[in-house]
């Protein structure tokens, strides 16, 4: 495996969005001294689709083994629905090269087995691709991703998962039973959700309060409005102190780098133009770095 760095210290970095931006990956190690024989990587999510190479992406990452920690985005996501069978115009062409690749079912065996959340103990430190209700609790995250995880590693449920999915059900409440549709609401909420009340109520784009605001997940968090009117604000401030663990999280390109005192959301605008970040986990001062990035796709409008 080719190394990037001479120095043999251990450290542990967060890297945002990559969205298949592999060459800005590899400048971005080179500038961290990333080193895979002692170094580890967490990746928020979506580090494939948009950008110019998703599955060399996908296998550099898969490649590096145990040295990288991975969640689910809802690019991943998205394309384990494809695999069930749904159909995503936006990830066909990704989907037609990973199933024409020598090395497809491996692949698609691993997409299957990221899991939604991850928490080290010993750093304090959970992640999770887009964000978490205030009302759960980490037991709670760490059993609904546990949950997730084998829906996925299962053929069958799986493709029920996806396939008899139904967006209504995100216009109601967390159900409390067992059944899928508590874990497809879990599932949206940890890969797309950006603002919540306080009660864990999500802002999905079809929400009646969002009528009349042209993009509302293009808020940077401190300009979401403030009213009655509109009590939602960016999750991470809104979840309870007691949860000591700080959260890495990405999926919000148009807030970019965002340091929070209970969260840091790492998703820069790689693909879009932006950059590219890592931020060093294990070290007190969580040194930033972070490279420049051609603009492959324009942002979506929603």
């Amino acid at each position: 495996m080719e190394l990037w760095g001479c120095e043999f210290s251990m450290a542990v970095y967060a890297i945002g969005d990559v969205h298949g931006c592999l060459s800005e990956l590899k400048q971005l190690l080179a500038a961290i001294a990333f080193h895979p024989e002692h170094d580890h990587l967490w990746f928020v999510g979506d580090f494939i689709n948009r950008g110019p190479d998703s599955l060399g992406t996908l296998r550099f990452i898969r490649e590096l083994g145990d040295r990288a920690v991975v969640v689910m985005g809802n690019h991943e996501g998205r394309a384990v629905a494809g695999l069930c069978g749904w159909e995503d115009n936006g990830l066909a062409p990704f989907l037609q090269e990973l199933r024409s690749a020598p090395d497809a079912l491996e692949l698609e065996h691993w997409l299957r087995r990221i899991p939604l959340f991850h928490c080290d103990q010993s750093l304090g430190i959970g992640m999770v691709h887009a964000g978490l209700s205030p009302t759960w609790s980490l037991d709670e995250v760490r059993g609904l991703s546990l949950a997730l995880g084998k829906v996925f590693a299962d053929p069958d449920t799986s493709r029920r998962f996806f396939l008899e999915w139904d967006n209504a059900i995100l216009d109601q409440e967390m159900p409390q039973d067992d059944s899928l549709d508590r874990l497809r609401f879990a599932f949206a909420i940890m890969t797309r959700l950006r603002m919540c009340s306080a009660d864990g109520r999500p802002l999905w784009p079809n929400h009646p309060l969002v009528a009349g605001l042209a993009n509302p997940y293009a808020f940077v968090p401190s300009s979401a409005p403030q009213s009655p009117d509109f009590p939602f604000r960016p999750w991470f401030e809104l979840r309870p102190e007691q949860e000591r663990a700080r959260i890495v999280y990405g999926h919000w390109a148009a807030a970019g780098l965002t340091i929070n005192p209970q969260a840091w959301g790492l998703d820069s605008g790689c693909v879009y133009g932006g950059k590219l970040t890592a931020m060093r986990l294990d070290h007190p001062d969580r040194q930033i770095t972070q490279v420049v990035c051609p603009r492959y796709v324009t942002p979506e409008s929603s």
